[in-house]
């Protein structure tokens, strides 16, 4: 989670239909007079979508209720139809603008410094976010046979003078505190609970989920024994 990136989930993004920007926010979508206002629209036919009316690129803290709310319905229509997914959610939290939900930064009202207080609740907020859409998958009757993959984009920023593991450094900057990111991997029957030390980039997923899909991926070693736990 992070910064501004691809739509929600089913989307087609051919590089030929290149967004513009055109429009305000759907009302809906405005949790504060801070938020983003980027919402898109497109040259020449809209791609399919879940919703009317113009697509949703970056968006706020507040949204990522929304978020995964679209995803879960897109994912539904899926699962329903007996057809296998791939849904890529990437919403705008934990990032500036602050804008959280109240009832999430009061949980760390007075602990921390107030950024940090709606930094923590964007967090939380993801947190239960995550849980709605794990509590879907077990209810669908697919958890086991779907892999999920949580992670972000960079190191810490605001929380870092808080905690920081440890760690040199934070975003924008070359040290472990700047470019170690969390990577999440659950896949009930398959993978088995556990950490894994070995060194992975954004650049072994590709050939990874190529792999566990049954297909080559050329020169580019897999990380598929990383996950598997057969490399410790």
């Amino acid at each position: 989670a992070g910064a501004c990136r691809v739509p929600t989930a089913g989307l087609d993004w051919r590089p030929t239909r290149q967004p513009i920007v055109l429009e305000r926010w759907p009302a809906e979508f405005t949790p504060g007079a801070r938020c983003y206002t980027t919402v898109m629209s497109w040259r020449g036919a809209a791609p399919p979508r879940t919703r009317g009316g113009p697509m949703i690129v970056c968006s706020c803290s507040g949204v990522t209720d929304g978020d995964i709310r679209q995803a879960i319905a897109w994912m539904q229509t899926q699962q329903a139809a007996g057809k296998p997914f791939f849904a890529y959610i990437t919403p705008n939290a934990p990032h500036a603008p602050l804008d959280v939900p109240e009832e999430y930064e009061k949980r760390y009202a007075g602990a921390v410094p107030k950024n940090v207080a709606k930094f923590f609740g964007m967090i939380a907020n993801i947190d239960d976010n995550v849980g709605r859409l794990l509590e879907r998958l077990r209810a669908w009757g697919i958890e086991r046979d779907t892999l999920v993959i949580f992670m972000t984009d960079n190191g810490g920023t605001v929380g870092v003078n808080v905690f920081n593991d440890g760690m040199r450094g934070s975003k924008n900057t070359p040290w472990r505190g700047g470019v170690r990111a969390a990577s999440f991997w659950r896949w009930p029957g398959t993978l088995k609970p556990g950490d894994r030390d070995a060194l992975a980039s954004n650049i072994d997923f590709f050939p990874t989920l190529a792999e566990i899909a049954g297909e080559k991926a050329g020169i580019i070693k897999s990380g598929r024994p990383v996950i598997l736990g057969e490399i410790p």
